[in-house]
């Protein structure tokens, strides 16, 4: 498990890798017969799961958001509230933070004049990274370049308003392809193979207020998971409404994610 801290103040924050230990089974005690200090249904004894820590990486502010490379999974970005986006390869930090609370990544990734939230690896192209920003911009790396003094400028930066791009995401069957979404209340389809960096081959207006993440389904192509601000809902991308709708009333919600079935 990946944890990114929001401390208060001063503090120091993390980014953390976690381990959880699940237990394979819940543990049951039945009776098998009527027995007079319990109940005649006999008594189920729930296994108690952990989550310990086993590397805390010293981390330049908040961690907006932590993604690891599906190819690779100790290597892990972070988007940061600065402008820059961090690459770190765990097996060349310690597991406990340095003494000095020196932040030392391995990668500076450049290219946002603000921060944000937004974080994709593609899971084609090795090393391939997207970021979105508050700068209304959407940044592309590749991460296998040789850097200069560990920073690396993007490849490509693409952007088709002012508006900020809360998320991005990369497709799950075309590995040209990716989405993003944001204050302008919109999804768009970007393809890589389209020489053009401000204008997407595809837009849809997904909802009346600003969309806070979206997630595309790994089993149908044009099927697209949004979450705005207390709204989660599936719709296909060339239709005008959405296919299911879920409510919560609660806090914001700001991240959605896919789970790829095994």
């Amino acid at each position: 498990m990946i944890l990114g801290t929001h401390a208060l103040g001063d503090d120091r924050n993390y980014l953390i890798i976690a381990q959880v230990g699940l237990p394979l089974q819940d543990t049951e005690n039945l009776a098998g017969q009527q027995d007079d200090e319990r109940s005649e249904f006999g008594v189920i004894e729930r296994a108690e799961g952990k989550v310990q820590f086993i590397q805390q990486i010293t981390h330049d502010g908040e961690v907006n958001r932590a993604r690891y490379m599906p190819q690779n999974p100790f290597i892990i970005a972070t988007r940061t509230v600065n402008i820059e986006v961090y690459v770190f390869d765990c097996r060349k930090h310690p597991s406990e933070p340095s003494l000095d609370g020196a932040c030392s990544p391995d990668l500076r990734l450049r290219g946002h004049s603000a921060e944000g939230c937004g974080l994709s690896w593609s899971q084609f192209r090795l090393g391939h990274l997207l970021s979105s920003s508050n700068d209304a911009q959407i940044c592309l790396w590749d991460t296998n370049v040789t850097p200069k003094n560990k920073a690396l400028d993007a490849m490509q930066i693409f952007k088709i308003c002012e508006c900020t791009v809360e998320d991005v995401a990369w497709h799950q069957s075309c590995q040209y392809l990716f989405g993003s979404a944001g204050d302008d209340h919109s999804l768009h389809l970007w393809d890589l193979r389209s020489r053009s960096v401000s204008k997407p081959i595809l837009s849809v207006v997904a909802h009346q207020s600003e969309v806070n993440s979206l997630a595309f389904n790994p089993i149908n192509e044009w099927l697209i998971g949004v979450l705005q601000t207390s709204l989660m809902y599936e719709r296909f991308l060339l239709l005008s409404t959405p296919l299911i709708v879920t409510r919560r009333r609660s806090s914001r919600l700001d991240g959605i994610q896919r789970i790829r079935p095994s």
